[in-house]
């Protein structure tokens, strides 16, 4: 203690640089090749990935992937429970997932770029059928959920980063899109929103949109568990969570 109050009084304007650098592993993800004749634009691919409700038609992700893919897609049962979830109690409602984990430096799958600027990749990305490369195939890696935040997704604005830096530390993260437009909107730009909310049963969508979150990482967290790409290579005793905002 008395060493670092002598370094504070030194440095009275010092400050810590408060990014991460990288850890020792070079990370791989899960495949979430997209369909770019389906949605060119990258905000056409957001509202896909953000589950965004336009002109009626309803968007997810899994409509986007490739469909030869491999990605970690399963369901949620909501629970038939009507005062809590208004729109899908008693439905199974399907969820995709984006896995990154600590590969082999002898991983040489190419990154894959996911907008038309070519400057956004996914890490060494599995495509079809290829199973994980482990950086130690005798290995249980510990299990990160990761929530992002409100109307966000994995792939949405610096979510990536975050998921890829923590598997370059060791752990297996697995990082649901939670896709919120599905069950509210959650734009708020005026009066007439903000009557939606109150009056109009949006203050119930958001109540199921917010229950329904803990639901779908719950769910990925099982099929991560019974996935035979993972299942052998993760520490089910040892599992935590990371949240940014709504995620938080």
């Amino acid at each position: 203690m008395a060493t670092g109050i002598a370094w504070a009084q030194i440095n009275p304007l010092s400050s810590v640089d408060p990014r991460l650098l990288p850890g020792p592993y070079p990370v791989g993800c899960s495949d979430v090749a997209q369909n770019f004749a389906l949605a060119p634009g990258d905000d056409d691919r957001g509202n896909y990935w953000e589950g965004k409700s336009l002109g009626g038609q309803g968007h997810y992700v899994t409509q986007l992937l490739e469909p030869q893919g491999g990605a970690l897609i399963y369901n949620v049962s909501v629970p038939d429970v009507r005062g809590l979830f208004t729109t899908f109690a008693g439905q199974p409602v399907p969820y995709a997932a984006i896995v990154c984990y600590p590969t082999s430096a002898g991983n040489t799958r190419p990154d894959y770029p996911y907008d038309a600027a070519l400057t956004r990749f996914v890490p060494r990305m599995q495509r079809g059928s290829e199973p994980p490369l482990w950086a130690d195939a005798n290995a249980r890696y510990p299990v990160l959920l990761y929530s992002h935040g409100l109307s966000g997704s994995p792939l949405s604005g610096e979510y990536l980063q975050t998921i890829t830096l923590f598997a370059s530390y060791g752990y297996v993260v697995v990082a649901p899109f939670h896709g919120d437009g599905r069950f509210a909107d959650v734009t708020i730009d005026g009066l007439s929103d903000l009557v939606r909310l109150f009056f109009r049963g949006g203050f119930r969508e958001d109540v199921e949109l917010q229950a329904v979150r803990p639901l779908s990482l719950q769910s990925a967290l099982d099929a991560l568990l019974a996935d035979p790409n993972y299942r052998n290579h993760v520490d089910a005793g040892r599992v935590a969570g990371f949240g940014a905002s709504l995620g938080a």
